[in-house]
C-alpha cells in the first residue's frame, strides 16, 4: 500500500512539471509585435506661405497719393501681408499716373501656381456730383486704366509685361530656396492713371471718384 503510494506520488510530480515544461514554452514561443507612429500636419506657416512682402508707389504727371497702402510702412520677409489696401490717390490732370512695384513671394515648401486671376474683383463704382454728373462720370468711366501686370524685372522673363492668369503665362511661384531667395519672388506693377490720349483727353467738370478697385489672386499647390 505504501509502494503504491508512493508511486502515484512520483507520477504526480512528473505530470506536475510537464505542465509546468509546457506551459513555460508556450510562452517562450509568445512574441508581441509593436508599431509606434507619429504624425505632423505642418502648418501654412511652414510649407504654404505666399504673400506679399513688398509694395512702393510713385506718382507722375500730378497725381498725387493721398493715403498710402497700410501695409506699406510694415511689410517685409519677415511681416508679409496677404491683402493690401487703403491706397487713395487723386489724378489732377490728363496724364496722371500711379505706379506701384509689388512683390509676391512664396516663403513655403511647395511651389505655388496662380489659379485664378481676377481684375477687378469687387464692385466698381464711378461717381460725380453737381453739374452735368452724367456726362462727368461717362468721360472718366471710359477712359481710366487700372491695370496689373508682371514687372519688367520679373523673375520670369516671357512674363514680363504680362497679365497674370493670361493663357501660356507662366504663373508659378518655386518653393523657397535659401540658396536663392529671389527666385521664389514674382514682381507685379499696378497702374492707375487717366491717360492723355493723343494729347486731347479733358477733364470732367467736377470731381468724380472711382471706388471699388479690387483685384484677386488665387493660388494653389503645383
Amino acid at each position: 500500500m505504501e509502494k503504491n503510494t508512493r508511486t502515484k506520488n512520483i507520477l504526480l510530480v512528473v505530470l506536475l512539471v510537464a505542465v509546468l515544461t509546457l506551459s513555460i514554452s508556450y510562452a517562450a514561443l509568445s512574441q508581441y509585435l509593436y508599431i509606434n507612429s507619429t504624425a505632423v500636419v505642418s502648418g501654412k506657416s511652414t510649407v504654404w506661405n505666399v504673400a506679399f512682402t513688398s509694395v512702393s508707389c510713385n506718382t507722375s504727371q500730378y497725381a498725387e497719393i493721398t493715403t498710402p497702402f497700410t501695409q506699406a510702412a510694415t511689410i517685409s520677409d519677415a511681416n508679409p501681408a496677404t491683402t493690401l489696401s487703403g491706397l487713395s490717390a487723386t489724378l489732377k490732370a490728363p496724364g496722371a499716373q500711379v505706379t506701384c512695384a509689388i512683390t509676391v513671394k512664396n516663403q513655403g515648401s511647395i511651389d505655388a501656381d496662380l489659379s485664378t486671376f481676377t481684375l477687378n474683383a469687387g464692385t466698381v463704382s464711378v461717381t460725380g456730383s453737381g453739374t452735368n454728373q452724367s456726362a462727368d462720370e461717362a468721360l472718366v468711366s471710359g477712359n481710366y486704366i487700372y491695370s496689373i501686370v508682371y514687372a519688367n524685372d520679373d523673375t520670369v522673363a516671357s512674363a514680363q509685361g504680362q497679365v497674370p492668369g493670361t493663357s501660356g503665362v507662366d504663373d508659378t511661384i518655386p518653393a523657397y530656396d535659401s540658396t536663392d531667395p529671389t527666385a521664389s519672388e514674382r514682381h507685379l506693377t499696378l497702374t492707375i492713371s487717366y491717360p492723355d490720349t493723343n494729347n486731347t483727353q479733358t477733364l470732367p467738370d467736377n470731381d468724380v471718384t472711382i471706388s471699388g478697385l479690387s483685384t484677386s489672386f488665387l493660388y494653389v499647390q503645383n
